[in-house]
């Protein structure tokens, strides 16, 4: 019989869809909902857990509250969660975040993955530190990726066919920014095919920077892409990063500027969950079970939560 001593890997998704919908989906197995008393009563940010098998992993997999974003409800989180499945080692990040287009060794598009060494914390337009690397358990399973794309077509494969314009969005008259912006040709970027061929996305590996909010500046998001060599902007990883393992997968749903809607979140999600999946099936149970439970890190940097 299951129990919650069983699982070793944690999933944490800040949106209930499309993120934990995407995610559920790639479980190889979906267990039987476990009863699980509320580790913290008062909380308010309570996540909601769906558990089950992924490649030789068992994997819970919690979401933030609905309406509940950012840094502290991150936190929050996996606090209550190390203290409903105690045996927890390590944590994927998967979700969507926004990319910075414009660099030049990163052809980042909607529909790309972004993965974390390692993420900034930041407010929302200052850095403030660098945050731990993902553990090398977990970066040598992206290095066996990166291995293996290489060597095969992968499921991942395929490039977004959508440029959002970069100029500022008129939010004063409010409204869909598709039919406010789309309808003006002079605004549109068009962005050549890229050489791998029309149905190819990249997995980019690079600094992840983790705000305050939303990152919908675009020449800001152009100065610290530059200067920090930023691919992606999102809100919770800097509540984990520095307390336990922990990998940051982002699916890029938009470019980081004025034109955010919801056009790309389902893929963007998609693709996160399904790399996730693929860092599951490289990695192998004895490497997870060889590093200290999540819960003995938490206890030795207890403090580090109310510095945030």
């Amino acid at each position: 019989m299951v129990d919650v001593h069983d699982y070793t890997v944690g999933c944490i998704c800040a949106l209930p869809t499309p993120e934990g919908v995407a995610l559920r989906l790639f479980l190889d197995k979906e267990d039987d909902p476990l009863k699980i008393p509320a580790a913290n009563p008062s909380s308010i940010s309570r996540p909601t857990y769906i558990t089950g098998t992924m490649g030789n992993h068992k994997v819970a997999i919690a979401t933030l509250p609905e309406g509940s974003y950012g840094i502290a409800s991150a936190t929050s989180v996996i606090e209550d969660m190390v203290r409903s499945f105690p045996n927890l080692r390590c944590c994927l990040m998967v979700g969507i975040g926004g990319g910075a287009p414009n660099l030049p060794d990163h052809d980042i598009r909607l529909g790309d993955v972004v993965v974390s060494t390692p993420p900034i914390q930041g407010q929302p337009f200052r850095s403030t530190q660098h945050l731990n690397e993902p553990p090398k358990y977990l970066m040598s399973a992206v290095g066996e990726l990166v291995q293996r794309y290489e060597m095969d077509d992968m499921p991942l494969q395929r490039m977004a066919d959508d440029a959002l314009p970069d100029y500022i969005h008129p939010a004063e008259n409010g409204g869909n920014c598709s039919e406010l912006c789309g309808d003006d040709p002079s605004h549109l970027v068009d962005r050549p095919t890229r050489e791998e061929g029309p149905d190819d996305l990249i997995v980019h590996r690079g600094v992840i920077a983790s705000g305050s909010a939303l990152m919908k500046d675009a020449t800001m998001r152009d100065q610290l892409a530059k200067d920090k060599g930023i691919l992606c902007f999102e809100m919770e990883a800097a509540g984990l990063m520095n307390t336990f393992p922990c990998l940051v997968i982002r699916g890029i749903c938009d470019y980081s500027d004025s034109h955010k809607n919801d056009r790309w979140h389902g893929y963007a999600a998609m693709m996160a969950a399904a790399y996730a999946k693929q860092i599951l099936s490289v990695l192998q149970p004895w490497d997870v079970e060889a590093m200290d439970k999540i819960s003995a890190s938490l206890k030795s940097t207890a403090n580090h939560f109310h510095k945030i």
